[in-house]
């Protein structure tokens, strides 16, 4: 688990309690150089954020080849592709995270269909092809205010 919040002594003490102690790493804040490390290591992500726009940790993720069970708050059923990219479930429906987690976890084909399909998903949001959308959107302005 990476990352640091009011949540992490709740999440620790949950971890012990169910003892799962050995099959859980809370990494704590995770410095920029040590991300791709993270991703290399993980199965899958779980992001159940109750309000996010656009994390760029599903990006991350998704870049990295990882499966991605996310919530649907806020923007990310615009960014991701439920059921082909991601497994979208409700905010606060801790159940259905675990159980959509096993699953990818457990199914070689779908986790392997979702790393296919996390990876291209993320070109979308490349440098290259975010430039090009700005430049385009730029001329397109440009060129509607001289003609007026």
């Amino acid at each position: 688990m990476a990352g640091t919040g009011p949540e992490l002594a709740r999440l620790q003490a949950l971890v012990s309690e169910l003892g799962i102690s050995a099959a859980v790493r809370f990494a704590g804040r995770i410095d920029n150089a040590d991300i791709p490390r993270l991703y290399a290591s993980a199965d899958c992500m779980l992001n159940p954020s109750t309000v996010d726009n656009m994390p760029i940790s599903i990006l991350e993720a998704f870049a990295s080849g990882v499966p991605v069970i996310s919530t649907d708050a806020g923007g990310i059923p615009d960014m991701v592709e439920d059921r082909l990219s991601a497994q979208l479930v409700p905010v606060g429906d801790e159940a259905r995270m675990a159980r959509e987690a096993l699953r990818v976890l457990g199914d070689r084909n779908l986790a392997g269909s979702m790393r296919t399909a996390g990876i291209e998903a993320a070109t979308r949001y490349a440098w290259p092809t975010v430039r090009d959308q700005w430049l385009n959107l730029y001329r397109r302005l440009a060129a509607t205010r001289g003609t007026r």
